[in-house]
């Protein structure tokens, strides 16, 4: 029954979403379609709803019942279908979409393993466990989320306070784990508030990828090529397996990070990638909630440059796109960043739509009046449908930005001129060095589809590419890797582009090719009637040529996602889960919720990344894990730092100047700090009172 309230929730803001398209935008997106952005967008919009009903109310179950009311009151509201009018719709669109389907039940059943295993799996002894780099992050946003439940942030919304970095506001992308923190107000346990966003959103990710991919391609076995480059890519680090140097008991080892060819530390070299599933879309939550947003907005301009679609379908679609992206600032600022670069592109590319008859010789009147020229220039549908895009997204998205800013503001580590290929990661390299060994023949073939595209394709490609380019010299955060984000975004545009081409060699100069193109030319938009039709006449591949070009085909295929490939096996099969929690670290997080004001209180905690006392407890540690706070480029974190080791110092004067300078309450001990200032704890228990005692952790309150 505590699952009736969250359920609810995430149902009423997707039916919600889903009624407005249904009465907007079909038939120009499908029923399937329309479904998949109500999910991404109706979750994304619920956590948006609630942020700003929490700002006056708290956090709290009324708040929580009163979204949810808003809400129920939307869908009564609006016009609907009948259900008997949908499901047919639906079971139409399935029957002649094989392929959605495929896509739709593997992400489905990949995705829900992987949140099983990975979001605080329980075992019998009653430990929570998680894996690889998920374990890793996961105690960070679980900061987040109890900082709202039971913490500062839970009555102190705007701005919220930084769990991990006491005195300072938050400023990450924090709307993914204030929407947990809303699924558990509402009844759900910690697990399952990250299981089933994380579910439906990746589900809901993989069905988008693959309508993007069959939009642009316009042949569903394509698209399915697609889906996989876009999955799966990755680098030379797979070679690693196929010389005996990587085997599955070494879980430190990620085919898609690493390149291994012997058992010394100098025969292994790290290489500029990350694994999408098992490190961005697991352990980077905003990556969750934003990478379908952008397949959204990807979606919606790619429809809108169909020729058959009207000018009011194009300001409609416009409008969706400009909504979504004022949205990601606070969900992903990468997202944000890499989607201007595209639509800034995007936009310049078709700006000769705004001067139709004075620029290009096209037919035009000899005598004209300077009102109908003002509104041939600045009223066209050009600027219409620009006009459409942009209120929202600025209106929605630049107090988020001003609110982000403060973290930039004279930061020189954030948005710096930085040529990655000569970052710590892959120093003494270049360019080709760099993407040859992070993503083998992807690069290549992607500039090389490029270049084979139509006009009409080649510039809506275009913006992709340059979110490459920019992002290859200039560093958007501390860590060179995270424009690992944004090189994503461009993976997204790219993988079609590779799939377009490989499919165009198999049948370049065939019988077949002819008979492709005329089945692409009467059905440009109808992605439906285009899979009904290749059901009914396949190409027959005939000839030694053909099978031996298919053959090629899939052997690049391997080999550019043969690294992604094991790098998913090795997330879905991990030899060894490692803990997160276990009873002792409940109750130590159930002491200072009962026992401290969520407030006032500050713990000083040694640098593990996992902390109960914030993680489970919510409350506010003086200092994180040094390593998040400076990616997340927090200022004085050395002299912090310092301060911190000062703590456990044989001088109690310099100790009770730091607590009284930070307004420390309390000072947690545990087996790791015991066993480098194990000569020093007496002093902190004589300076403040030992209030809390176990096998693993002491705590001493400074206040009394």
């Amino acid at each position: 029954f505590g699952l009736i309230v969250p359920c609810w929730q995430i149902l009423s803001s997707v039916l919600l979403v889903f009624q407005l398209l249904d009465t907007f935008l079909y038939p120009l997106l499908t029923y399937f379609e329309c479904l998949f952005i109500s999910v991404t967008f109706g979750i994304s919009l619920s956590a948006w709803l609630s942020y700003v009903v929490c700002i006056f109310f708290g956090l709290n179950i009324l708040s929580v019942l009163l979204i949810n009311g808003l809400l129920t009151c939307l869908i009564l509201f609006l016009p609907k279908r009948k259900l008997s009018q949908v499901v047919p719709i639906f079971q139409h669109e399935a029957k002649n979409n094989p392929a959605l389907l495929l896509v739709l039940v593997s992400c489905l059943m990949l995705f829900s393993w992987l949140a099983h295993t990975h979001l605080l799996l329980e075992k019998e002894n009653g430990f929570k466990y998680s894996v690889l780099a998920t374990w890793s992050d996961l105690a960070f946003h679980l900061d987040v989320v109890m900082s709202f439940v039971f913490g500062p942030n839970n009555n102190s919304m705007f701005p919220p306070q930084s769990p991990i970095y006491s005195g300072h506001s938050l400023t990450y992308p924090f709307i993914p784990d204030f929407f947990s923190a809303v699924l558990i107000t509402g009844g759900a346990s910690i697990r399952h508030s990250l299981m089933i966003p994380t579910i439906l959103q990746l589900t809901t990710f993989g069905g988008l990828l693959f309508a993007f991919n069959q939009r642009f391609l316009r042949h569903a076995p394509t698209a399915l090529v697609g889906v996989v480059l876009g999955l799966f890519t990755g680098g030379i680090g797979g070679l690693s397996w196929l010389q005996g140097a990587y085997s599955r008991e070494d879980m430190e080892f990620d085919p898609t990070q690493w390149y291994e060819w012997g058992e010394g530390e100098e025969e292994k070299r790290e290489l500029y990638w990350f694994h999408l599933i098992g490190h961005v879309l697991f352990p980077q939550r905003s990556s969750t909630f934003s990478y379908p947003l952008c397949l959204v907005i990807f979606l919606c301009l790619l429809v809108a440059t169909k020729k058959s679609t009207t000018d009011n379908q194009r300001v409609r679609l416009y409008l969706l796109s400009g909504i979504t992206m004022g949205l990601l600032p606070l969900l992903q600022a990468h997202a944000f960043i890499g989607l201007s670069i595209f639509v800034f592109v995007h936009a310049f590319l078709d700006i000769r739509q705004m001067f139709p008859h004075l620029l290009f010789n096209e037919p035009r009147t000899r005598h004209r009046s300077s009102s109908s020229i003002f509104l041939q220039i600045f009223w066209n549908p050009y600027v219409r449908r620009w006009l459409t895009f942009g209120t929202p997204m600025l209106t929605l998205s630049l107090p988020q930005l001003y609110y982000l800013w403060n973290r930039v503001q004279g930061n020189e580590k954030f948005i710096q001129f930085y040529l990655l290929w000569d970052s710590e990661t892959v120093s003494k390299s270049n360019f080709f060095n760099l993407w040859w060994e992070a993503l083998g023949l992807f690069v290549f073939l992607s500039l090389l589809g490029l270049m084979s595209l139509k006009w009409t394709l080649f510039k809506f490609s275009l913006p992709f590419y340059s979110i490459f380019f920019i992002s290859n010299v200039v560093l958007f955060q501390p860590w060179d890797k995270d424009n690992t984000k944004l090189f994503y975004l461009w993976v997204f545009g790219a993988a079609p582009v590779i799939a377009k081409l490989l499919k165009d060699f198999v049948y370049i100069f065939s019988e077949d090719s002819l008979t492709q193109k005329k089945y692409e030319r009467k059905s440009d938009d109808d992605v439906t009637a285009l899979s009904h039709k290749q059901k009914k006449k396949k190409p027959s591949l005939k000839g030694e040529l053909v099978y031996s070009r298919l053959i090629i085909c899939g052997l690049l295929v391997v080999c550019l996602t043969f690294s992604g490939v094991l790098g998913t096996l090795r997330e879905i099969y991990p030899t060894e889960y490692w803990e997160m929690f276990d009873e002792e670290d409940q109750q130590l997080a159930d002491f200072f919720i009962d026992n401290t004001d969520p407030l006032t209180t500050v713990v000083v905690t040694s640098d593990l990344h996992i902390q109960p006392s914030s993680s489970l407890g919510g409350r506010t540690k003086l200092l994180g894990y040094s390593s998040w706070c400076s990616m997340h480029g927090y200022p004085g974190l050395d002299k912090r730092l310092n301060d911190r080791e000062a703590i456990y110092e044989y001088d109690e004067r310099k100790i009770w100047r730091i607590a009284k300078k930070y307004k420390i309450t309390h000072v947690l001990v545990d087996d790791t700090t015991r066993m480098s200032i194990d000569s020093r704890v007496p002093l902190v228990a004589r300076l403040g009172s030992q209030v809390y005692d176990s096998p693993k952790y002491q705590v001493y309150d400074l206040t009394k």
